[in-house]
């Protein structure tokens, strides 16, 4: 038996299976959907409660997205089944080559990474999975620069918009760079956008919940001009957001997902966007530590101090609630104490808190200000020469502390060496999304301290404070440890 690959730059199709390696192949491609328990079509066993990509149509016959081609093939390996590959995929425009500013060299991993995306069943299709200041920005340029094609560069906000744009220019110098965001249109070869700019583009399907909306005049082309798709802070692909509208409609040859926090298992619940992710970007094809890049001296080892919060007291067994979450985390002036007695005990130093809500971050802004303890706020409502003047106050030497709800996920300040999380949460992604002071700067910085909460005042609260602990302690190189008390 030999199985026919056909891929295009939607969907993988595969002819000839026998009926043993048709259902050895929808296996391979389902996964069990979070929440499925409590759907009624599962507890009614109309629905198995998974999500299968490996699907049967009369128009496509055995079919799956085409992010899932190098897993169909790796299993027809396994099964001793040979099989051919035909590409069907459509470019867009002419290949051009770049000149590569040769004061920017990559790293051993980031060459590893590059090599490994550009390889296998289909190249240029997959997700690098890269820890935080591991320059995933200037490896995704190296294959972009590799591949030569046009290229569509989604990032989730403004802060990264500029960022991304800088490395791109930084790498290579020559290249036409374009920015769809922040009140600009102007689109180039390489193209950076914000999803929030393109979702705004996008249709939107009248329901009970929202009106629909018609897609901008350009958006359709815009999604069809680009053979390259790189996904910043992929974890963000949700089966019915944004990211996912945006991910499925462009019509790349290429596409690519970049995150230090994404995580496929079809053995265990995932949320319907990642299922998503895999199928249309495809799986991990390159992996490194944090622990990895400290032994190898690219980045700081970190110490994790976390210290309990007993109070208030007679809220042990409350279930959850808005209401709960007010009175433990951000309405907690005790715990808002702490966090400004022990941001003041490390100062100088520079240090950023991050926090969610907008009346928290005032909570912690007027104890800040009670410990006369200088500080600037940044939120999504601060604009972009205002982020630059805050930090430009920030980076000398008369303030030392950044507040604000923008400070986690792809902020680059080198010189931060304190990151308090003031807002808890038990979600993995965000756990790791918040450790921003990893980088090395030679000279001025000591070792870096996260600074964490172990909330005790309630059950459901210490229990996210343990799964945080569980995400510090597995990575090696970090030393986590509980604390009874703040420092002197």
């Amino acid at each position: 038996m030999s199985v026919k690959l056909t891929i295009s730059n939607r969907f993988v199709r595969v002819d000839g299976a026998d009926l043993k390696t048709t259902r050895a192949l929808d296996a391979a491609c389902s996964y069990r959907v979070a929440g499925y328990w409590f759907s009624p079509a599962f507890r009614s066993r109309r629905w198995d409660g998974k999500e299968h990509l490996f699907k049967f149509t009369q128009k496509r016959g055995y079919h799956a997205p085409a992010g899932m081609a190098e897993d169909i093939a790796r299993l027809l390996r396994k099964h001793g089944v040979g099989y051919t590959v035909t590409f069907e995929t459509a470019l867009h425009g002419e290949r051009r080559r770049f000149r590569w500013n040769d004061s920017v060299v990559l790293r051993d991993y980031q060459l590893e990474a590059v090599q490994a995306l550009l390889s296998g069943v289909v190249p240029g299709r997959g997700v690098l999975k890269m820890p935080i200041r591991s320059g995933k920005t200037k490896t995704v340029a190296r294959v972009l620069h590799q591949i030569g094609r046009s290229a569509l560069f989604v990032v989730p906000s403004r802060w990264l918009l500029h960022q991304t744009i800088e490395s791109l220019r930084e790498c290579m110098p020559d290249a036409p760079i374009g920015q769809i965001g922040d009140g600009v249109y102007d689109v180039q070869f390489f193209t950076v956008a914000t999803i929030q700019s393109l979702a705004l583009m996008a249709p939107v399907r009248k329901t009970r919940k929202k009106n629909g909306r018609d897609a901008h005049p350009d958006y359709a082309t815009l999604m069809s001009r680009f053979d390259v798709g790189v996904f910043d802070e992929a974890h963000h692909v949700r089966g019915d957001g944004d990211w996912y509208r945006v991910f499925v409609d462009l019509d790349a040859r290429f596409k690519i997902g970049v995150s230090a926090t994404v995580f496929f298992d079809n053995t265990k619940e995932q949320e319907s966007g990642i299922i998503w992710l895999r199928g249309a970007c495809g799986g991990i094809r390159y992996e490194v530590s944090a622990s990895r890049l400290i032994q190898a001296g690219y980045l700081l080892p970190q110490s994790v101090k976390m210290f309990r919060v007993h109070e208030p007291e007679g809220l042990r067994h409350a279930r959850y609630s808005a209401t709960l979450k007010r009175q433990c985390v951000t309405e907690n002036g005790h715990r808002n104490a702490m966090i400004a007695r022990i941001t003041a005990d490390y100062a100088p130093r520079k240090t950023i808190i991050i926090a969610r809500e907008l009346g928290h971050i005032r909570a912690i802004g007027e104890a800040l200000e009670d410990l006369d303890v200088r500080f600037r706020v940044l939120t999504g409502k601060t604009t972009h020469d205002q982020r630059m003047d805050y930090l430009d106050d920030f980076l000398g030497p008369d303030c030392h502390v950044l507040v604000g709800n923008v400070l986690g996920e792809g902020v680059d300040i080198p010189d931060v060496e304190i990151v308090v999380n003031a807002e808890g949460g038990k979600d993995e992604k965000q756990t790791w999304q918040r450790q921003r002071n990893l980088t090395i700067v030679e000279g001025s910085k000591k070792a870096p301290v996260l600074v964490d909460f172990y909330d005790q005042m309630s059950a459901v609260f210490e229990k996210h404070s343990r799964a945080r602990l569980k995400v510090y302690r597995s990575e090696s190189e970090f030393r986590a440890e509980v604390l009874e008390c703040e420092p002197s």
